[in-house]
């Protein structure tokens, strides 16, 4: 049992508070009351004196328990395979955050051909009056923090610097010398970093958008990333539960092709992820950038994305852990996959798409 002392507007956070311990099995309850006597002259408010009381639950039943039925549960433990840069309000301080993760969905969930109706079922939306509110609730944490590692050098001739100069130079100010603020010890989430990830409905979205997602989602879970520089290696995790073996590894293939993906295993037998970062950087500067240049302000329209006009890439470059055997004898390999263009780029962005096709002639 707890006693709490808030103002008039406390009611509203409980509310919230409630619904997430139902979730929980556990059933809430609270009373309480406004003081005759006010705190002050001058306020306007009285404090609420309220006692919260919470009682297990058992399987929710609306027409006897007389609380709503416990939200639609989906959990998983995923682990960095290379450094995430995501961060909050501190940019210099990383952390895992439910938008990121939810962009990251909706991205998917876009390339796999979602239609804008099933988009807002699932994510909701605010466009005029067809706007809804979600029926998908994201929710992470940090498990474990993989060892620190240090962000090095960047030597610009160096393949890596095709991956890590922008993460490196990422909130640097005009003028400022040496790396931006993320470029650091406490600015990324380490390889080894494990993370909670909680996937709850609302309600239940029609089948077909249903379906639709939990296709993003299996695609995601094998070959997403999170934070900065996702189409470039950076915030490369694996998820625990189901561990990327060559077979799980061909049915994503046969998924993303499925929907129209174009998907290739560009380098295998990789021995560490920082041989696979360097496989990425050396893929994109002798293989990709001379066919499709960003120019000199990076305003130049393409596949491979650009800064002026803001376009993501529609390729991606991703490192992956494969486990046939056991964690001992884990092996990496680089892995490049392409959006059908007119999902996920503008109109400008789509001249010389298919950009996987260069990589294939190789």
């Amino acid at each position: 049992m707890a006693r709490a002392r808030h103002s008039r507007e406390f009611p509203r956070h409980l509310a919230t508070a409630c619904s997430y311990w139902r979730c929980r099995g556990v059933a809430p309850s609270f009373r309480g009351h406004y003081p005759r006597k006010r705190t002050s002259p001058a306020s306007h408010e009285q404090p609420l004196l309220a006692i919260i009381s919470f009682a297990p639950t058992g399987p929710a039943n609306p027409s006897t328990s007389g609380h709503p039925a416990p939200m639609n549960s989906q959990t998983y433990t995923l682990e960095f395979i290379t450094p995430c840069f995501c961060a909050g309000a501190d940019q210099a301080r990383a952390e895992i955050r439910a938008p990121a993760i939810r962009g990251q969905l909706r991205w998917w969930f876009r390339a796999f051909g979602g239609t804008r109706a099933d988009e807002q079922e699932v994510f909701g939306g605010i466009a005029g009056e067809e706007g809804r509110s979600s029926t998908l609730v994201v929710r992470v944490a940090e498990l474990a923090r993989g060892l620190p590692w240090r962000p090095p050098k960047v030597e610009p001739n160096a393949p890596e610097a095709y991956v890590w100069h922008y993460a490196s130079v990422s909130g640097k100010q005009k003028g400022q010398p040496g790396p931006g603020p993320r470029w650091s010890e406490h600015g990324n989430l380490p390889p080894g970093t494990k993370v909670h990830l909680q996937l709850l409905w609302r309600r239940q979205p029609p089948p077909g958008a249903r379906q639709g997602f939990d296709d993003a989602l299996k695609a995601f879970l094998a070959l997403g990333a999170v934070g900065m520089r996702v189409t470039r290696g950076v915030g490369a995790f694996c998820c625990l539960e189901s561990p990327l073996t060559s077979q799980a590894l061909a049915e994503v293939e046969s998924l993303l092709k499925k929907h129209r993906f174009g998907f290739l295993v560009y380098r295998q037998g990789l021995s560490s992820w920082e041989e696979a970062i360097r496989a990425a950087g050396q893929t994109l500067k002798e293989d990709l950038r001379p066919r499709f240049p960003a120019g000199k302000l990076g305003d130049q329209p393409g596949p491979l994305g650009s800064s002026k006009p803001r376009q993501t890439s529609g390729l991606y470059l991703r490192p992956v852990c494969i486990t046939d055997n056991n964690t001992a004898n884990n092996k990496y390999a680089l892995c490049v996959f392409e959006a059908p263009a007119e999902r996920v780029l503008g109109r400008e962005s789509r001249r010389g798409a298919p950009a996987l096709r260069v990589l294939r002639r190789r």
